[in-house]
């Protein structure tokens, strides 16, 4: 399983520092500009966190072992300077007014947080105990078997010891308790608790990236976290020989016969693939790109040091994050694949990159449902650029 363990744990307890760091830092130094705090703090989009529980004290365990309650509470505990009970006497009462409800709302933020982090700890050590007993049964299992096989073979050589008309009269009677005690299989662990893991590790990606956005809500100026748009054009000295691209080369599809071009060190030899023109090592950028009716094809990025000659992993060991359309299903090119069952195929997929925090998103641009996130990578400097891979009777083509 990739793609649980103590990344539950471990999310909750950073969570906790760094909403505390946060609170400390908003309630510092406030007397000079409490006024425009306030009205910056009503602007955070906290909605990022989703919204599914009505309020910590409203709580379920099924709906709030995962960030996806924070969104209604942020509602209840909005902060607006026009509500009733604001203070209109003077400055000073306004300003102390201000830092008690800043302090107040933070204070229900932590509270809110830690009983997240009990909830999630709790599902995954209930799984954890579920995975610790398949394993411990499969010991037990496996050293009953080992004695049972200890005692044969001493069988065997005691019987090794007489003479051959002794020894051939008991040859049917071992044959007979081999057969008897025939090797189990040790048990797997089941479709629905490995369904159930990867969902729960997808959830902490999910978190990991809500809390994050929240930092940066609260950190940057209005509209700063936003990722850039960007028009992507494709490179063709990077291009497959078998891959045809349009005159204004935002449209790729594979072709039916390889066209006679230089073996150049950037261009793919094997892989139908081909990289954007574009690469990031700063910044969040997006771009859209339309899919065709192919069977086949993949959109992401890749590393600039990706492999150009021969095989290559389509996964992040490989330096490629994407998902694709195999087939008839959906998946993310994790290692290994993590099936992606939506609803629809999308007809056209934002990519999102977030070269800071590693991150790669995919998102269903008529609609902007998510479609995957990857854990956070090190991109260690280099550029990321955006990949496109395409398979018999298929195309792609970029979009806004």
């Amino acid at each position: 399983m990739t793609r649980t363990g103590g990344a539950g744990g471990g999310g909750g307890a950073a969570s906790e520092i760094a909403i505390k760091s946060l609170a400390t830092s908003q309630t510092s130094g406030v007397d000079g500009t409490i006024n425009s705090t306030a009205a910056g703090l009503n602007d955070l989009q906290i909605e990022h966190l989703a919204d599914k529980c009505d309020s910590p004290r409203h709580f379920k365990q099924e709906e709030c072992g995962s960030p996806v309650g924070i969104g209604r509470w942020q509602a209840e505990h909005s902060l607006n300077p026009g509500e009733p009970g604001m203070s209109s006497g003077s400055g000073a009462d306004q300003t102390q007014d201000e830092r008690q409800k800043i302090v107040s709302e933070f204070q229900q933020l932590w509270q809110f947080l830690e009983e997240q982090e009990q909830l999630l700890l709790a599902q995954l050590e209930k799984l954890d105990r579920k995975v610790v007993k398949i394993q411990n049964d499969n010991a037990s299992k496996l050293s009953e078997e080992i004695s049972r096989l200890s005692e044969l073979i001493s069988e065997l050589e005691g019987k090794g010891q007489k003479p051959a008309s002794e020894l051939l009269q008991d040859f049917r009677s071992t044959v007979s308790g081999c057969e008897a005690g025939k090797f189990q299989q040790p048990m797997e662990i089941s479709l629905e608790l490995q369904k159930r893991l990867s969902d729960f590790s997808q959830e902490n990606i999910v978190l990991m990236e809500t809390l994050r956005k929240f930092k940066d809500t609260l950190l940057s100026e209005p509209e700063t976290g936003a990722h850039r748009q960007v028009t992507v054009t494709l490179d063709p000295d990077t291009a497959h020989p078998q891959l045809a691209l349009s005159e204004d080369r935002r449209h790729v599809r594979w072709g039916h016969a390889r066209q006679d071009l230089p073996d150049n060190p950037e261009r793919f030899d094997t892989e139908l693939c081909v990289l954007g023109c574009e690469g990031f090592t700063l910044g969040r950028h997006c771009w859209g790109v339309e899919v065709g009716d192919g069977e086949c094809w993949a959109v992401g990025v890749a590393r600039e040091s990706v492999r150009r000659k021969g095989w290559i992993g389509h996964n992040p060991e490989g330096g490629i994050w994407a998902v694709q359309w195999w087939g008839c299903q959906f998946q993310a090119l994790t290692f290994p694949e993590t099936p992606l069952p939506l609803s629809r195929v999308p007809r056209r997929i934002r990519v999102s990159l977030d070269c800071e925090w590693g991150q790669v998103a995919f998102f269903d641009a008529d609609n902007e449902a998510p479609i995957f996130t990857f854990l956070p990578a090190s991109f260690t400097g280099q550029r990321i650029r955006p990949w496109f891979w395409v398979w018999t009777g298929s195309w792609l083509r970029q979009c806004c």
